[in-house]
């Protein structure tokens, strides 16, 4: 879990022309760099695809979809109208596919074919949905689909789609970015009916590095836009929610991707694998074994500012050691200014196992002598 307890600029310093909220945080360290009105709930239109294709990805990855599985359309996912690829009843199209045409043109119908085939209904799926955002720390947002279409009820706020798309690319950004950085490509190519897939999102087409993520729009959302660059070290998310145009929905994307580039730096304070403190225990083989980071502690500093001061608690639960109930043993709490900044796992170096009457004997042998 990460705690973000600095917010570099506030509401009354808006960068927004258009958007109605907004929001920029940083991948690895999730601090949040900007907001305006992050908390304030609104409708999501295809943004909420991140969630839908969030899970999808985790039944890929758990064995439940394969990447060549052939998903049969239901009658339901081929009425779904709006952004489509004219999925008809009964036609069948890899996972792949189905994936490609929901990321890169946000097909509803595509969608609501892959829900299905992870939990047998789209109201199954939308369950797992909003449990996985209260699992994520979504506190506002409540979903009633897995497209986006408008329903009054279908709620979420720019923060929560920031914490939403940065665990789809903390988990599996290798695999989406490559789909959402594509402008356009064709599905059934090489049949009587291909389709021409294009992104949704033109800021990929651009000069400004931006790769994705996730367009939204309907009368009632207005525009929204989820996306993403990697420079300098750095992945930026940021979110718009509500402008009335598409042009002001990307002009406040590309302002605030470029205030952020602009003005921040990620400061590299220690990194994965470092030593943390080193245990003797004879009773363990072996029996000095080192407790080390699961991950990097880094955080964002404005370009040019004083460092804070950052302090250490170090907290081991020894029976998870000692019983060899998983690699991670212990948390890191990391302080700042005397402020929480961020909690992190603390696992073993190497595998340890308790010593056995021989090994034990061996140990206490060589301490007396």
């Amino acid at each position: 879990m990460i705690f973000c307890n600095k917010i570099w600029v506030h509401a009354e310093d808006n960068l927004l022309k258009s958007a109605k909220s907004g929001i920029v945080i940083e991948l690895d360290t999730g601090d949040i760099l900007y907001e305006y009105k992050m908390d304030e709930v609104r409708f999501p239109a295809s943004t909420t695809k991140i969630m839908t294709i969030k899970l999808i990805m985790d039944a890929i990855h758990d064995g439940k979809l394969k990447h060549d599985q052939l998903i049969t359309t239901s009658e339901y996912a081929s009425s779904m109208g709006g952004s489509q690829i004219y999925l008809a009843p009964n036609e069948q199209m890899t996972v792949d596919d189905l994936l490609k045409a929901v990321v890169i043109a946000s097909a509803n119908d595509a969608a609501v074919a892959l829900a299905e085939a992870v939990a047998g209904t789209e109201e199954l799926f939308v369950k797992k949905m909003n449990e996985e955002a209260i699992n994520l720390g979504m506190k506002n947002t409540h979903y009633l689909n897995a497209t986006g279409l408008h329903e009054e009820g279908h709620v979420t706020t720019a923060h929560d789609l920031s914490i939403i798309a940065r665990e789809l690319l903390a988990k599996y950004g290798d695999e989406i970015i490559p789909l959402s950085s594509m402008y356009e490509t064709y599905l059934r190519k090489d049949t009587d009916k291909p389709f021409w897939l294009v992104n949704t999102n033109k800021l990929i087409k651009g000069k400004n590095e931006i790769d994705g993520l996730k367009t939204g729009w309907t009368n009632q959302a207005g525009y929204c836009l989820v996306a993403t660059k990697k420079a300098n070290g750095m992945r930026i998310i940021s979110v718009v929610m509500g402008a009335p145009t598409v042009d002001g929905r990307n002009q406040d994307t590309i302002n605030l991707l470029n205030y952020t580039f602009a003005n921040f730096e990620k400061q590299l304070i220690s990194p994965k694998g470092s030593i943390v403190q080193t245990e003797e225990n004879i009773l363990m083989n072996p029996s000095i074994y080192n407790i080390v980071l699961s991950q990097d502690i880094a955080r964002m500093i404005e370009k040019n500012a004083k460092d804070g001061i950052i302090n250490y608690e170090i907290r081991i639960d020894d029976q998870k050691i000692t019983s060899g109930e998983g690699q991670k043993i212990g948390k890191l709490y990391v302080y700042i200014d005397d402020k929480l900044y961020k909690i992190i796992d603390l696992e073993l170096k190497e595998k340890v196992k308790k010593s056995n009457f021989l090994e034990l004997f061996a140990i206490i042998f060589s301490k007396i002598l």
